[in-house]
């Protein structure tokens, strides 16, 4: 794997440097950060080419433990897109193909350095308490890549190929097929369906797999019993779409469903919802998203949300449930696994070159499950209740920054509290910022995370050229638990597009 690594990073690097030395091009970028220029309506064919390289080093250090680590990440894309114009040009068929490559390397070690050297074998099958199976040194993958047709004068587009796709069922990397029309401003319609671009598909990954059990390829010489968390891959079919009415002025109403099957049959995800959103007035907004699960018709996600705009701020008051639904055994059980409602009420006021904002908060957990925040229980339908308040203050002057604010949290779940400050300044093309922070916990139920976490960083970025920006910086951070710790980091980004 390292020779086909080094392969690909040198192919990169090689495609980055043709790209900022080839001559002028008749072509429009996709960076938004490059000059651009209208291309003459008379030009049948547009291409962009576009390449992102990143070299990040970071180092981290704790004097409590002989345990060092040192890490370089190289980050590349590339990307191309291609605009055909068949037929007559005052009504023309439009073709467009697009093409993102990304490479993701890995180099570097997590050792202990006590006298006698000892490093970390994450990815030695050998190893067996070190290896670690979620542990990719290399990531090759194909983010998107797709063909797209558009009619003359008729709104409607036709995909084919790898893409990205986000609508309130979530994100979905798609392998298949999409249509979206709107025969009028008040309707619309899509409809997709294909594959999962999974870890195991070719050139995936797992950026938007489905949430649940860890599904790839374990190296062959590794026993099952070492990732028992791990389940063989499996190929996931999935057809959705949405339905679109109304006038966002008034009121727009969007209907959506989604389904996920495993090529054995068994649902892996299936969803309904429906999305409402009204702007009457320019001052005054409102949103409503419900979404089920209709196997067994639980509500997985609700939200209510009503904003005004003045000249001077923004007011925003919300409502919102959500319902875990995955594999309590999965990494995704680390985050919300009990249902939860949050009430909101904040917004912001602009005071001439300041800011204000705040918002107070107040949250329910249901622990229908039996348990509740003091152990295991008997009862059912026990409830905690939490209130939070949050503000903070940002001042801009020319060159200069300064932000500072706080949040405090109280209630069944524990104490929180936390304060930062935030110090910029520009000298030229170089950035200059220091930031802070102090955070205290009273964990109910684990005492030996009781404690206060401090930490400060200060660091610069530099723009050395039109494609070229270094950035550095040192961080420090002390806290109960892992004692002092010391991080650096570098950054070197090169863009280039014709």
């Amino acid at each position: 794997m390292l020779p086909l690594a080094r392969l690909a990073t040198f192919a990169a690097l090689a495609l980055c440097v043709a790209f900022a030395t080839a001559g002028s091009a008749r072509a429009q970028t996709r960076s938004t950060e490059a000059p651009t220029r209208a291309a003459p309506i008379e030009d049948r064919s547009e291409w962009h080419l576009h390449a992102d390289t990143r070299f990040v080093a970071y180092a981290v250090q704790s004097p409590r433990s002989p345990v060092a680590l040192a890490r370089r990440r190289l980050i590349q894309t590339a990307g191309f897109l291609q605009t055909l114009r068949l037929g007559d040009l005052r009504a023309p068929w439009t073709v467009r193909a697009v093409l993102e490559l990304r490479l993701d390397q890995e180099l570097g070690d997590v050792c202990a350095r006590d006298g006698d050297e000892r490093c970390l074998a994450e990815t030695n099958v050998d190893a067996r308490r070190d290896f670690q199976a979620l542990t990719r040194i290399t990531r090759l993958d194909l983010p998107e890549a797709y063909l797209e047709i558009v009619p003359p004068e008729l709104d409607v587009r036709a995909r084919l190929g790898r893409q990205i796709l986000y609508d309130a069922t979530g994100f979905l990397r798609l392998d298949g097929a999409r249509l979206t029309a709107s025969p009028h401003r008040w309707i619309s319609v899509d409809a997709y369906g294909g594959l999962y671009a999974q870890e195991a598909s070719f050139a995936g990954s797992d950026g938007y797999a489905i949430q649940g059990n860890l599904r790839f390829e374990l190296p062959s010489e590794l026993s099952e019993e070492r990732a028992p968390f791990v389940l063989e891959p499996v190929r996931t079919w999935v057809i959705g779409g949405a339905v679109s009415l109304g006038d966002a002025r008034i009121v727009r109403v969007d209907a959506l469903a989604r389904e996920a099957r495993d090529e054995g049959g068994a649902v892996a995800m299936r969803r309904v919802g429906v999305v409402a959103r009204s702007r009457p007035h320019d001052s005054l907004g409102l949103r409503a998203l419900a979404l089920w699960d209709p196997t067994d018709g639980t509500l997985v996600d609700a939200v209510g949300e009503i904003e005004g705009h003045t000249r001077r701020g923004i007011v925003r008051a919300s409502a919102r449930r959500s319902e875990p639904r995955f594999d309590l055994g999965s990494i995704w059980a680390f985050f919300d696994v009990v249902p939860t409602d949050v009430l909101t009420l904040g917004g912001l006021v602009r005071l001439g070159r300041a800011t204000l904002a705040g918002a107070m908060h107040g949250r329910w957990t249901r622990f229908d499950d039996g348990a509740s925040e003091s152990g295991a229980s008997e009862r059912s339908n026990d409830a905690a209740f939490d209130a939070g308040l949050e503000l903070s203050l940002d001042l801009r002057e020319g060159a200069r920054f300064v932000g500072i604010g706080g949040q405090l949290w109280a209630g069944s779940a524990g104490d929180t509290a936390r304060v930062h400050l935030d110090l910029g300044r520009s000298v030229g093309p170089v950035d200059l910022y220091a930031r802070g922070s102090v955070w205290h916990f009273d964990h109910p139920w684990q005492q030996a995370l009781h404690g206060t976490s401090v930490a400060t960083a200060v660091g610069a970025s530099a723009v050395i050229t039109e494609q070229v920006r270094l950035r550095t910086e040192l961080e420090w951070m002390h806290n109960r638990v892992a004692g002092h710790r010391v991080r650096a980091l570098a950054s070197l980004t090169l863009r280039v597009w014709r």
